[in-house]
């Protein structure tokens, strides 16, 4: 099975559902592109912009002319939306991906419904403001997309990912579900806690001191950024992922506690060795990251 052969469904037009559809269909690698959202304005807007080759008039419409179907839908909405094309299409479907952020237990619930064509898709991209509106077939490009296999996930499926990633112009990375949850706890989900507790604590030092917003710079804006994520994906991610991002909150958390004991030299030793850990961190990361 390959991409030429493959009709693409979208359910979900949003940041990443839109920009995977535009890029997909720019690309010419599929043999139609056609997309289904529960927001009537966002799938017409897909379709106006053309991201779509057809606008679906409904999930079971989608799901049924679908050889290859995406669910670009809300992490929490997954299941959902996995049943209701499970329901439709039953076992027309050759291939079936989602992209959402976490995949160990989203695999638990589509690998009964779809076994060897289920296949975790999760490509490392956004933008601080999401829908179709801000959709780019530019999103991905020089991005790591992790493939996730369930159990028992055919290497046919596995081939059409990585096809699908490289038609996108993103790198593809082979990850089992749990490891690719630890990862994310700590590179996607973690930042937005931190970003949202930095902003909770500035709000709270406003009372005292109401000039704060004044000297809220670049550092500020940088690094509450993931904080302007939508609240459904704080919701999801913790719904979905509790566990993983938990350990990485209590290692922060023993990590900034043993930062408050420290004398100015070991925190300029700290520093260092941080600044450092970013750098390689970053040179070993996305081609998108080393120019």
């Amino acid at each position: 099975m390959q991409l030429a052969d493959c009709h693409v469904g979208i359910d979900g037009l949003g940041l990443i559902g839109g920009s995977l559809a535009a890029a997909l269909r720019r690309s010419g690698r599929a043999r139609s592109v056609r997309g289904w959202d529960s927001d009537p304005e966002t799938l017409a807007f897909a379709h106006g912009e053309g991201m779509i080759d057809e606008a679906a008039s409904s999930m079971d419409e989608l799901a049924m002319g679908s050889d290859l179907l995406i669910l670009a839908v809300p992490l929490g909405q997954v299941e959902h939306a996995a049943r209701q094309a499970h329901s439709a299409a039953g076992g027309s479907l050759r291939a079936v991906m989602d992209v959402g952020s976490a995949k160990a237990v989203v695999a638990e619930r589509l690998v009964p419904l779809f076994g060897s064509r289920y296949l975790g898709f999760h490509p490392m991209a956004g933008r601080e403001n999401g829908g179709v509106k801000n959709a780019t077939p530019e999103l991905f490009v020089d991005a790591t997309c992790a493939l996730v296999p369930g159990t028992g996930t055919s290497p046919e499926v596995i081939a059409l990912g990585r096809e699908l990633a490289t038609a996108l112009g993103a790198e593809t990375l082979l990850l089992d579900p749990l490891e690719h949850d630890r990862i994310t706890a700590c590179t996607s989900h973690a930042p937005m806690l931190v970003a949202m507790a930095l902003c909770l604590a500035a709000e709270g030092l406003m009372g005292t001191y109401p000039n704060l917003p004044l000297m809220a710079a670049g550092g500020f804006r940088d690094s509450t950024r993931p904080a302007s994520n939508p609240p459904w994906l704080a919701a999801d991610i913790w719904g979905e992922n509790r566990d993983a991002v938990s350990s990485v909150v209590d290692r922060l958390v023993a990590r900034l506690n043993d930062m408050k004991k420290m004398s100015p030299g070991e925190m300029k030793a700290l520093a260092e060795r941080a600044k450092a850990a970013r750098e390689t961190i970053l040179s070993q990361g996305p081609r998108r990251w080393k120019s």
